[in-house]
């Protein structure tokens, strides 16, 4: 629980960080329509934040500040939109917020050093081709509002890999109902017409937080006699709770199940899925999947994906792995979910 609420606590004040940028700038546009100056508390901000070097910011708020900050913001778009269609699908093909992150902090970083050269540059060539003097005053108003977009942005990178973000859970089709694996209650199964072997709806289960990919107790999943496969019942904060009130984190079904060819793991039939496919397509491919950030392995006889490889103190993480028999023949497929409020 504890890291849980330490990254909860960081994706929070990111968001604070953000709401009080957009803050800022919605202050600055207010004053300029109204031809006023900000709070002085943005002006002690602005040059706060003026890096190493003299202060040249100055305390004044006019319609040349606001262009500095809208300028500022386009060109990080623009910039943005070129970076996606020349770079994006060739670096961090696997990790989307690793190349995001990374693009977007140093495109801000850029367009702050071409914002504070540009502008005494500007000023120079206007002077020549003018003849005349062009203001390149620095607005401590403007410097508030660009220094804290930028810190906007190292937060989020800082955060993103603290907890990473969510992707979408695997669904595990069991005949015609749909197993969201670290979603779906016993409850839900129950009132669907399966049962868990040996085991009734107020039975306690307890987790004994003993693994980092098993949690709670594994039970057989039966509906109408037969057999679906394994899956895990874990309470969900406490130690302990009644069977009802768990979820299912784990879902596993060997190909030694006379329902094998009933099972589909995120739309795919399990049982036409041979070794020979794995061996030519991507984990990720096979299985329909895009998520946000995803490590594979491969090796002969055994395939997996993992979803949201960052640390899952806040998102869930979730697994695929497939393994084979020698004779080609499906042994298991498992879904694992994972998070720190149940190990």
């Amino acid at each position: 629980m504890g890291f849980f609420i330490g990254a909860l606590i960081f994706f929070i004040a990111m968001i604070l960080i953000l709401a009080f940028t957009i803050f800022l700038y919605i202050r600055l546009v207010i004053a300029v329509k109204n031809n006023s100056n900000v709070p002085k508390w943005m002006y002690k901000i602005g040059h706060s934040l003026k890096g190493r070097g003299t202060d040249v910011y100055e305390d004044f708020t006019d319609k040349s500040a606001l262009n500095e900050v809208n300028s500022y913001i386009i060109g990080i778009v623009i910039v943005s939109i070129v970076s996606y269609f020349t770079f994006y699908g060739r670096y961090f093909t696997n990790n989307k917020i690793a190349f995001w992150g990374y693009a977007e902090f140093l495109i801000i970083l850029i367009m702050r050093i071409i914002i504070s050269f540009g502008k005494p540059l500007l000023s120079f060539i206007l002077s020549v081709i003018k003849k005349s003097k062009y203001n390149c005053n620095f607005s401590a108003a403007a410097n508030c509002v660009i220094g804290m977009f930028l810190i906007s942005i190292f937060v989020c990178i800082l955060t993103f890999t603290i907890t990473g973000l969510p992707v979408k859970s695997p669904i595990v089709q069991v005949g015609e109902y749909k197993i969201v694996v670290g979603h779906t209650t016993a409850g839900d199964l129950l009132s669907n017409g399966f049962t868990f072997s040996e085991k009734t709806p107020n039975d306690t289960i307890e987790n004994k937080r003993n693994s980092h990919f098993y949690f709670g107790e594994t039970v057989e999943l039966v509906k109408d006699g037969k057999g679906y496969g394994y899956v895990n019942l874990t309470p969900v904060y406490e130690d302990k709770a009644r069977l009802k009130d768990c979820i299912i984190t784990y879902f596993g079904i060997s190909s030694e199940s006379n329902m094998f060819n009933y099972v589909k793991i995120c739309n795919k039939d399990i049982s036409k899925l041979s070794l020979d496919y794995f061996e030519k397509e991507n984990v990720r491919d096979v299985f329909s999947l895009s998520p946000i950030s995803y490590r594979e392995y491969k090796a002969r006889g055994h395939y997996s994906i993992r979803m949201q490889t960052y640390p899952y103190m806040l998102w869930k993480r979730y697994t695929i792995e497939v393994t084979f028999f020698s004779d080609d023949k499906s042994n298991k497929f498992e879904v694992y979910a994972q998070h720190t409020l149940w190990e």
